[in-house]
């Protein structure tokens, strides 16, 4: 896989992330340069915000970037990781692989082939659709209950979408404007 831009907080998976803001943003990666182990096969990419993801050809899904809400899904003190890390699939569900990722502004959604929805990361406007609104955020993919037999999953900078094979579409999150279609 091959990345450019800025790095500022490792979303490029590459190269080491300075302290100093200013030299972070001013110093970005101006051409080309591959990354990942040569022994993993990339078969997706996704990059949102400060951010970058790929699932790999076995279902496992690698992240890094900018992890200060736990929106990574890798459960670590780190708020900044410059090389991919794995995220691991929940301990009661490994026999599935991830399908599909989608990531807002603080939050992720993951997708297993089962149909299953996973979300970790900032909760403050109800986005990861565990329930109540929270200060709390959560580091690791959290199943949403109730969620099942998914086939898609869609995320913007604070709500999330999911459909299903009966044409079913499902919203959460936050509201002030309408993007969940609810008055």
């Amino acid at each position: 896989m091959i990345l450019r831009g800025l790095n500022y907080v490792g979303q490029l998976g590459r190269c080491a992330v300075s302290s100093d803001f200013f030299s972070r943003v001013f110093r970005p990666i101006h051409r080309p340069l591959e990354i990942g182990a040569s022994s993993l096969k990339f078969i997706n990419i996704f990059a949102c915000g400060n951010r970058t993801y790929v699932l790999t050809s076995t279902g496992e899904c690698y992240g890094c970037g900018q992890n200060n809400t736990g929106q990574l899904g890798i459960q670590t003190k780190s708020i900044h990781l410059n090389t991919l890390h794995r995220i691991p699939k929940p301990s009661y569900n490994r026999s599935s692989y991830w399908k599909d990722i989608q990531g807002g502004s603080f939050m992720t959604a993951f997708l297993d082939e089962s149909g299953n929805v996973y979300t970790c990361g900032e909760n403050i406007s109800g986005e990861l659709g565990h329930g109540p609104i929270s200060l709390e955020n959560i580091s690791k993919p959290r199943q949403i209950e109730g969620l099942n037999n998914i086939l898609g999953i869609s995320v913007g900078d604070t709500h999330m979408m999911a459909w299903n094979a009966s044409g079913e579409c499902f919203c959460w999150g936050f509201n002030a404007q309408g993007q969940c279609s609810f008055e």
